[in-house]
Formats: C-alpha cells, structure tokens, sequence
C-alpha cells in the first residue's frame, strides 16, 4: 500500500519576498532547511531537501500558516544539509535535525573550524556515513552500473564495509600517536603501566600499551562494535543470513558445513575489510570465471536464497567457499539500519 502524503498550503516568508505553495507539515520545525527553486520568472517550488539549483534556507519562526525564512548558513545548518544529503532519503527528518541540535550544542564555536577536533565528533562520523551513502546511490545509476560491469560490486562492498568501522568507533576516539601524548587519555596510560611487571623492557611496554588501545579505540573493535551496538539481534540475522561458508576435502566431491556459526561470518567479512584495505583484494562481482562449473551445479547447500560464489581458498586438506545473497544490498541496508540506532543513541543519551 502507497502512503499518500498530505500536504498544506504554506506561504514561506524571506524579507518582503513570500513564497505560496503546497509543502508537507511534517518537515516545519525550526531550524530545518528549505530550499527554493525557480521554476520560471514567477514561479517557484519549495523543497526539504537539497536540489541543484536551489537557494537554501532555514526556518527562523512559525506561525500558523506563515513560515519565516533567515539565509543565515551557520556551522549547524552546514551539517545538517551534509546529514540530509545521504541519510535523509530513510531517517526521519526531525530525528536528524533534532541530533544536530544536540551536537552542535556540545561544540564550542572556537572548535567549529578545527578539523582534528570536529573529526573525533559523532557530528564527523555521521557526516561521513552521510557521504558514503550518497556516494553509493550515484554508483547505481543505470550508466554508472553498466560502465562499471563486474567492478561495481566490490567497489560499493568496501564502501560500505569500511562504514561499519565508522559507526563503531568510540566517541572519543583519536590515532596512537596521539593517544600516546594526549593529556586526556594520562589517566589511560598510567592504568595500563601501573599494572604491569617493572622488569619488562620498553618494546614490551609499548606492546601493552599498543593492546590496550586496541581494544579500545582499534579499528578491528570499532568493527565489531559496530554489530553489537549498531544492529538489533533481527538486523544482524538479516545480514548473516547472506552468507553461507562451507568447506570441501580435497579431491572429493563431497559438501560437508563448516564455520557456518555468526562469529565465523564475522571474522570472514573483517578480513574482506582488511584485504581491500592493507592487500588490494579484488573480487569482481557476479563471480563465476575460475571455479568449477560442476560446483554450481551439484552443491545442494547454495542451490537456497540466491546464493552465488564469490570467494575460494586453499588450507590443507580442504577448500573453503564463500557464497553470498542479496549482495552488496545487503550490506547498504545494514549501514542504514546503523545510522538510524546511532542517530537514535545519539538523540537519547
């Protein structure tokens, strides 16, 4: 069924300039950006989201059916255009307002041009996921996808997967070199020496050190978090599903399971995420060129839910496969999921 959106007529106020048209009520909250197109020499079109060509607004007051415009382009109405360019497509728009509010708020304005500290800001991360979204949607235009052939697939897989790092990352996160000088993070430091063998010599100290940041601020745990803190229990099953990991002894035909378990998928889509990062792992999409017909034909375990090779290994004894569903969409859903629980935990904490 179509959700059929109501709207009002508004008539949009900017100095002695006014502006009547149809708009949803819904996306009249203060604050929030307009955007005015010319249509022709006297007409024109009010939007809520960014379109080329548009002068952009924000909504300075309200009253009854009289919105009152400012051009004012300050450093919050600057990120909320950013969050709404890739995010506002499926989060709710006074959800996304109403968190910049909150962050904007935690700023102070001799931060606002400081890059380093605005990049350790969930403002940052979320403006990220923002662009990489928006990225991803411009990669699925009809020319784009058939210029692109094979390649396309593991080029949106990176992108996304590399978003789950972002989303996970703490909140206070900054690189090791800094965290090894910050004043903030002393305190950190101290706890870590304190508890260690006064005998060990600087290489072992500096690996304690090394672990613990790791585990706090490293990437391998702002992956993981991101499962944990980011996705409901539905949502990862519905990313999980997807994947399908199995293993064949050598020189036998026989399909047996195999580190089908969730951690398994887990640790098998980080290392996808390190291998496009640290080794140039390429894995062209719609695979089929250099596995075995006969394996496509004759395994009953892939023969459910679409599932299509995309990845084989050697260990031994025994071939590892990877086959996947639904893939990359999968993984843009999941990043959607992502920033909404994140804009949520954000809004409510």
């Amino acid at each position: 069924m179509v959700n059929i959106v109501e709207e009002k007529t508004f008539i949009f106020v900017f100095s002695d300039l006014q502006y009547e048209c149809s708009y949803n009520e819904d996306y009249l909250t203060i604050d929030a950006p307009v955007y005015i197109v010319q249509l022709s020499r006297e007409s024109y079109d009010v939007k809520a989201y960014p379109v080329k060509g548009a002068d952009r607004f924000s909504i300075q007051d309200i009253e009854n059916n009289r919105i009152y415009l400012c051009e004012e382009y300050s450093f919050k109405e600057r990120y909320i255009d950013k969050l709404l360019l890739g995010l506002g497509s499926f989060a709710e728009f006074k959800l996304i307002i109403e968190v910049v509010n909150i962050l904007c708020q935690e700023i102070s304005s001799e931060n606002y041009n400081n890059t380093e500290y605005i990049q350790r800001t969930p403002l940052d991360i979320l403006s990220t996921i923002s662009n990489r979204l928006d990225m991803v949607s411009h990669l699925y235009t009809e020319e784009v996808c058939k210029g692109m052939g094979h390649h396309h697939e593991h080029l949106v897989t990176y992108l996304m997967l590399t978003c789950f790092e972002r989303l996970g990352q703490a909140r206070d996160w900054m690189a090791f070199g800094k965290w090894l000088s910050a004043k903030r993070t002393k305190q950190e430091r101290k706890t870590v020496i304190d508890n260690l063998d006064e005998n060990l010599d600087s290489a072992q100290v500096a690996e304690h050190l090394h672990t613990f940041y790791n585990k706090k601020y490293g990437v391998r745990s702002a992956f993981f978090r991101f499962f944990e803190d980011r996705l409901d229990s539905d949502q990862r099953s519905a990313l999980l599903s997807n994947i399908e990991i199995t293993k064949i002894k050598q020189k036998s035909k026989d399909w047996v399971n195999i580190n089908t378990n969730d951690d398994e998928k887990l640790k098998w889509l980080y290392s996808v995420r390190n291998r496009y990062t640290h080794q140039g792992l390429y894995i062209g999409g719609n695979m089929g060129s250099g596995i075995p017909t006969y394996m496509h034909k004759t395994n009953p375990l892939f023969e459910k839910n679409r599932l299509v090779y995309r990845e084989q290994s050697a260990n031994g004894n025994n071939i590892t496969s990877i086959a996947l569903a639904n893939w990359p969409e999968v993984l843009i859903q999941s990043v959607k999921w992502g920033s909404i629980n994140y804009l949520l935990d954000l809004r409510n904490s």
